[in-house]
């Protein structure tokens, strides 16, 4: 596995953050890009038809891609720096984790620190975004997390051979996806890299069924089964109980952050 992170384009900025913005978005996804930058508009801009909007925001955005560019650098570099530093090991605790040979996948991983505080990821091309501004250590994790989804579903395709196109929002593969990453980052030796913090989005820690956390029940399925345990019981588990796991996402996402 390799990681390389770079500066985005202008271009990618705008991709990977102005779907955020789009009629469609709950206010869990839409509204953060108006905390970290205050000086926008949000009542003005949301006001706007989606194409005067899209214009406006790419306005916006350009400038402050322009003013933070030296820091997109910078950050580059160094997280290029901090990734090395811990290849060795993270190369094992994937492989561990993941029951692969880690040294022989994903060698073509690409990061961007990024304007947007929301973390998109792109399964097909093997890279993701992260908001420039992280520190170091939420900076790591989030990394974790996200190159977690790409040994997940690699490890699922080739158990299952189903369309990657369920892979993604808003198909319970992708949600049950989301759920694991709290798995392995407590069950495994990825642990280490984050110590007590969650990994995954904090509606499923208050998320119980049958009165007991979803996470925890999946915890107890790796520990005993694998990932292949995670693969059958786990998932089927979770279509179980899809309605109950959808109306906690629905009613999470639909409050303001």
């Amino acid at each position: 596995m390799k990681l390389i992170y770079r500066v985005p384009t202008l271009d990618e900025v705008f991709e990977t953050t102005l779907w955020t913005q789009e009629d469609d978005q709950t206010p869990y996804w839409r509204d953060w890009l108006y905390r970290v930058y205050p000086s926008l508009d949000k009542e003005k801009i949301l006001s706007l038809p989606w194409i005067e909007r899209e214009k406006c925001l790419k306005q916006e955005l350009a400038q402050i891609y322009r003013q933070v560019l030296p820091q997109l650098e910078k950050q580059s570099k160094s997280w290029n720096q901090l990734f090395e530093s811990h290849q060795e090991e993270l190369t094992n605790g994937y492989s561990e984790a993941f029951d692969v040979d880690a040294k022989t996948l994903l060698n073509d991983m690409f990061a961007c620190p990024n304007l947007n505080p929301i973390s998109p990821r792109y399964l097909d091309k093997h890279s993701f975004f992260l908001f420039y501004r992280m520190d170091d250590d939420v900076m790591m994790r989030t990394s974790l997390h996200e190159i977690m989804h790409f040994f997940w579903f690699y490890k699922w395709q080739k158990h299952f051979n189903d369309s990657p196109v369920e892979y993604d929002v808003p198909h319970l593969k992708w949600v049950y996806s989301e759920m694991v990453t709290d798995t392995f980052a407590r069950f495994s030796e990825l642990k280490k890299f984050y110590g007590d913090y969650p990994a995954a989005y904090d509606y499923f820690y208050t998320l119980k069924i049958d009165g007991k956390n979803i996470l925890d029940l999946l915890g107890e399925i790796y520990k005993l089964y694998g990932i292949k345990g995670l693969f059958n019981d786990g998932f089927d588990f979770v279509k179980k109980h899809e309605k109950q796991i959808r109306q906690h996402i629905q009613k999470s996402e639909s409050k303001d952050i």
